[in-house]
């Protein structure tokens, strides 16, 4: 006789024993760090506040398709001595569940000069982490297309991820382009 009358009681304990996904949370770099790899000649970051007027508002709105929001993201002015080196901006977006902190250092002329991703929680689709992903970014400003599976490739396993960033990238561009003073 074997030692369960079914084969079917067995089912239940397998099933409850399988390991479920775990959100993991990777902290790349922090604050600090992402400013002095985007920024290594920087002395100073000065915080730059964004309140757009209603005129600017709506532009930003019509450009992106989509309500804005009361959310601004954290803008920091990287200077020199005696000259601006760009701007850091920081923001988060929510990759499948979980929040994504990223990063992108722009140049005077508000083009994406590099992108970085502060912190990761998901349990799967970090490979938004990879320089090779990032690296599509470069470049480009608040004109670009920038749509996943158009002018940005999207990763198998991290699609969400993809998107919600391309998307989040998307709307600092098009943010800082028209509320940043022009260079």
């Amino acid at each position: 006789m074997p030692p369960y009358p079914s084969p079917w009681l067995a089912l239940p304990v397998l099933t409850l024993c399988a390991p479920l996904p775990t959100a993991l949370s990777i902290e790349y770099l922090d604050l600090d760090q992402v400013q002095h790899l985007a920024f290594p000649a920087a002395v100073s970051f000065t915080p730059c506040v964004l309140e757009p007027t209603p005129e600017q508002r709506a532009l930003i709105e019509r450009r992106l398709g989509a309500p804005l929001g009361a959310r601004m993201p954290a803008v920091r002015a990287a200077r020199s001595a005696d000259r601006l080196l760009g701007y850091l901006v920081t923001d988060s977006v929510i990759g499948k569940h979980l929040a994504i902190d990223y990063a992108l250092a722009l140049t005077p002329a508000r083009t994406i000069q590099q992108v970085e991703i502060m912190s990761y929680r998901e349990s799967y689709g970090g490979e938004v982490h990879g320089a090779a992903w990032r690296a599509q970014f470069t470049g480009k400003g608040a004109d670009a297309t920038l749509a996943l599976n158009d002018d940005i490739a999207s990763i198998g396993g991290a699609t969400l991820s993809c998107r919600h960033l391309t998307e989040g990238i998307k709307r600092l561009l098009v943010v800082c382009a028209t509320c940043l003073p022009a260079p």
